[in-house]
């Protein structure tokens, strides 16, 4: 990695318009996720790459189209009195006692 490489500020490295290809390390870093997490995306066919010299480039191309064909999610939300009301309702699915021995009974 060249030490002319831009960071975010959480770190993360910021593509270069200039650069063609990244190392996977490289990759893993402007995508936020481990190195293992590319190299199973790339096992999945879902991010092409280069061998040049025994070492695995992966195009500026490829990571926009893994980018570009990403399903948002939303984050989930995280309202005390959400979470508390979902506990409940878990609290309250969830077979206790004598209902759990004859659920199992049942079964």
């Amino acid at each position: 990695m060249s030490n002319d490489s831009t960071k975010t500020e959480s770190g993360a490295l910021a593509a270069d318009p200039a650069r063609r290809a990244y190392s996977v390390r490289e990759a893993a870093k402007m995508l936020g996720v481990h190195r293992a997490t590319v190299y199973r995306v790339i096992d999945d066919s879902k991010l092409a790459t280069l061998l040049i010299g025994g070492r695995r480039l992966i195009p500026a191309a490829s990571i926009d189209a893994l980018l570009a064909g990403a399903t948002f999610v939303p984050p989930r939300s995280s309202s005390p009195a959400r979470s508390a009301e979902a506990s409940r309702r878990r609290r309250m699915a969830r077979p206790t006692g004598a209902m759990a021995a004859e659920s199992v009974a049942a079964s």
